[in-house]
């Protein structure tokens, strides 16, 4: 291999019978891999047991021929199945190190072509590395402090996703630098990594709402265990299916609604004829009340012609004698005329 020193001069370095030119970005040290893996390197799925024991044994048998991509803090960007086949193989990882400013147009470089990605994974991927590119554009306007002129071409390889504002004299705080900076355009940004990626925009799109309506679907999709169209035939399906269970519900709600308003009417009606009845035994009752009433008049009318009746007899009684008396003495006088 060939290696760029950090002192600017190449090293020449055979291994096996395989011999390349690193890339003049790379540099040897002796920086060990921190533990952690940059997220955009984490997008890319990592092989299957049956490949990774495969690539483990090519290892184990011809040596390690590309090394791994640390930054120089120790996280990695490249190299995630090699370094898990070496740890299988028995045999040491060997890095190198990246120090440029443009990690994740790298890590896509250094994964996009030699994967066995289906279209599904490839919108998926680029789904995952929008945000991504976005952050480190912006990050990279506030580092600079500045912004790239109108028209100025990006550097090969890499993505300029926006026109920058023009160079102050006056020093900016990042942060500064990146509010003011013009924020990229999604659209044009989400065509931009899907053209690095080798899919669409359409197929980015379709796999961003396939993860907002079905995100079961979206990582078997991720996982290359399921076609993207597959997906989308089965989001259809669940729809119609959902409909379907909604309507159905739906009726059978309809359906108890009218059971309870049947009832409720029942037990209206049956409350009225319950009322009617109570209504009718009520009056039954107030008739026989007023009846006795009646009765109780009359027999009162009765008491009273009987106690007038008792009281004209009584006169009559007392008042007898004197008129006996009465007649006796007109009897006396009538005899004694007629004697006369």
């Amino acid at each position: 291999f060939f290696f760029q020193a950090e002192d600017g001069i190449r090293d020449h370095c055979v291994t096996g019978v395989q011999t390349c030119a690193l890339p003049i970005y790379g540099a040897r040290s002796v920086t060990l891999w921190n533990g952690t893996v940059h997220p955009a390197a984490d997008k890319f799925p990592m092989l299957d047991d049956e490949r990774l024991a495969a690539l483990a044994e090519g290892i184990k048998t011809g040596g390690l021929r590309n090394p791994g991509w640390l930054t120089p803090d120790g996280t990695l960007i490249d190299g995630r199945n090699r370094r898990k086949a070496c740890e299988l193989a028995g045999v040491e990882m060997r890095w190198e190190i990246y120090r440029g400013d443009d990690i994740v147009n790298f890590i896509v470089h250094q994964n996009v072509d030699r994967r066995d990605l289906t279209a599904g994974q490839r919108a998926a991927i680029a789904c995952d590395l929008i945000p991504l590119y976005e952050q480190e554009a912006l990050q990279r306007m506030a580092a600079a402090g500045r912004s790239s002129a109108p028209g100025k071409k990006a550097e090969k390889g890499s993505i300029n996703l926006c026109y920058l504002s023009e160079p102050s004299d006056e020093p900016e705080h990042e942060s500064i630098a990146a509010a003011k900076a013009p924020k990229p355009s999604a659209g044009k940004t989400a065509g931009k990594v899907a053209e690095l990626v080798h899919t669409s925009q359409a197929g980015v799109e379709n796999f961003k709402a396939l993860q907002a309506s079905a995100p079961d679907l979206a990582d078997q999709v991720r996982a290359g265990e399921l076609s993207l169209n597959a997906a989308k035939q089965k989001v259809a399906k669940r729809a119609k299916a959902e409909q379907k269970a909604k309507d159905k519900a739906a009726r059978a709600a309809a359906a108890a609604e009218l059971d309870r308003r049947t009832q409720e009417d029942w037990q209206s009606e049956e409350a009225r004829k319950q009322r009617d009845k109570e209504l009718f035994a009520a009056d039954n009752e107030l008739g026989r009340f007023v009846a006795i009433s009646d009765a109780l008049l009359d027999l009162d009318h009765e008491l009273m012609s009987l106690a007038q009746d008792r009281t004209t007899w009584k006169t009559v009684i007392q008042t007898a004698p004197k008129m006996i008396a009465i007649w006796n003495k007109m009897k006396e006088k009538a005899n004694e005329r007629l004697e006369s």
